[in-house]
């Protein structure tokens, strides 16, 4: 592991190192311009924005030399707002940030500008953003963890801003694993999702690219893995040499005492569904929490700031024009729209669900009481015949095919025989539904029916943003799901046509 995070790392720096360019000179013929790289690539070649010319230009980069030093950039600061709840768990929410942050570093600014309080969320998209950080090596992106609602960078922000060049962090700020609860959550219905959402044990796989961010700007990588791996129980030690540095408690040689544990105990119960009923696990995990101080002291962040103002003076662009993007305000809009009427969808989907199972436990209690206790009919069989009758019209004798039940010899002749003398009956079993039964099948083929276009609904929702369902609740699984509810109105139809 710790070889790959090595490879990594090296690559990273690497880029880092060529891409970030501001004076460019031919290496032949020595010709100087001044401008800035953009991610953008026409013919094979790179589009740079050439000062002088005040256009962008397809160039070959390895005919320059490439100097950082901010010569033809543009005095102007980006502002991108990693603030909201819903940015790191909606993927229409992250994939806006991303391309915010490519758009941004292709308009040459001296600086892209993250502000971040948030609590966490999906590691898929917190990895999204962060490519896209480290992937615009030709403007550099500086992280401030500004505080506020969340009050700093848990879990997978903290992530996004290990993969910034720098991070300043607010004197009240913090970063950590576990987020508080705070107020009425719009991505969350309840605390227990809100755990499973924003501090999902799902995101210690993660490990490994966390620790390599941070291993790239010579951050602690054992500190920022246990931002995302709650098993590590971070403590500080001092060798026999007098050097201090932070460990995971496992990790501890006998020479090392131990100076402090900076992580520490949180338990919390969530409610499991069963076949038996609803019940209730407590589990307990080891969340680390670092303070701005020690955060700095760590060499976790850069700076501990007092304001934005702080920051530009530090980075000497305290004359730069801010620039605000507010395309991810409409995206959050647009994903809280959907999250709305997912859902609806999925608790419509639960309440027709309910119901189908219902109807399948009476439709089973009906057809077992009909192969248990059969219907008896009196079937009666009239047998063919003739009457004889006087010339003056009277019946005389009446002549009929078959014995009847005193035994009498088939082609008898009775006189004034009536009708009954010459019927059959008989007792049959039948295995009939019955009209209520009819009624109970007719319910559920149309519960199945609404059942199964509430799925489709769902699953066009959520297509758009995966983000929108709840913890638990996988497209995959509602895929299966929605395979099961077809295949179960088949049988029904079969069985019933």
């Amino acid at each position: 592991m710790f070889r790959q995070i090595a490879v990594i790392a090296l690559i990273v720096a690497f880029c880092v190192a060529l891409c970030p360019a501001d004076t460019f000179k031919h290496r032949q013929s020595g010709e100087v311009f001044y401008g800035f790289l953009t991610q953008k690539q026409s013919r094979g070649k790179t589009l740079v924005y050439v000062e002088k010319d005040k256009a962008f230009k397809p160039l070959s980069l390895a005919e320059y030399e490439v100097t950082r030093n901010e010569k033809g950039r543009r005095n102007s600061i980006i502002v991108i707002p990693v603030t909201y709840e819903e940015a790191i768990v909606s993927k229409a929410v992250a994939k806006t940030i991303a391309r915010m942050i490519v758009e941004a570093s292709n308009k040459g600014p001296r600086y892209i500008l993250l502000e971040i309080d948030s609590p966490g969320g999906r590691g898929e998209y917190m990895k999204m953003i962060s490519a896209a950080i480290s992937g615009a090596a030709n403007c550099p992106v500086i992280a401030y963890i500004s505080g506020g609602p969340y009050g700093g960078a848990y879990s997978a922000a903290a992530t996004i801003a290990l993969a910034c060049e720098k991070i300043y962090i607010a004197g009240d700020a913090v970063m950590g694993s576990t987020a508080p609860v705070v107020g009425r959550s719009s991505a969350a219905e309840n605390v227990t999702e809100f755990y499973e959402l924003f501090n999902s044990d799902n995101l210690a796989g993660y490990g490994s690219y966390i620790a390599t961010l941070a291993a790239n700007r010579r951050r602690p990588a054992v500190l920022a893995k246990a931002m995302l791996d709650k098993s590590m129980e971070i403590i500080e030690v001092e060798d026999p040499d007098g050097n201090r540095k932070f460990i995971n408690k496992t990790d501890r040689v006998p020479e090392e005492a131990i100076i402090r544990t900076i992580s520490r105990t949180e338990s919390y119960s969530v409610a499991e569904t069963t076949d038996s009923g609803t019940k209730t696990r407590d589990i307990m995990k080891m969340v680390l929490t670092v303070g701005a101080d020690e955060a700095a002291r760590a060499r976790l962040v850069d700076k501990v700031v007092g304001s934005r103002d702080e920051i530009l003076a530090d980075l000497g662009a305290a004359d730069a024009g801010i620039t605000y993007v507010r395309t991810i305000q409409a995206a959050v809009k647009k994903y809280v729209a959907v999250k709305r009427n997912v859902n609806k969808s999925v608790a419509q989907i639960d309440f027709l669900q309910r119901r189908v199972d219902e109807l399948r436990a009476q439709l089973d209690r009906a057809d077992e009481q009909i192969r248990t206790n059969p219907i008896t009919r009196q079937r009666r069989n009239y047998d063919g015949g003739y009457d004889r009758y006087n010339p003056d019209g009277r019946r005389s004798e009446r002549f009929y095919r078959g014995g009847d039940r005193a035994g009498n010899s088939r082609g008898s002749r009775r006189t004034g025989a009536g009708r009954d003398d010459f019927r059959r009956s008989e007792s049959v079993m039948a295995f009939e539904p019955s009209d209520a039964m009819f009624q109970l099948v007719d319910e559920l083929a149309y519960t199945l029916t609404n059942l199964i276009g509430e799925h489709r609904r769902l699953m066009g929702l959520v297509r758009r943003d995966p983000g929108a369902l709840p913890p638990g609740l996988t497209t995959d699984g509602l895929q299966r799901r929605l395979d099961a509810t077809i295949a179960l109105q088949r049988n029904l139809m079969a069985r019933f046509r």
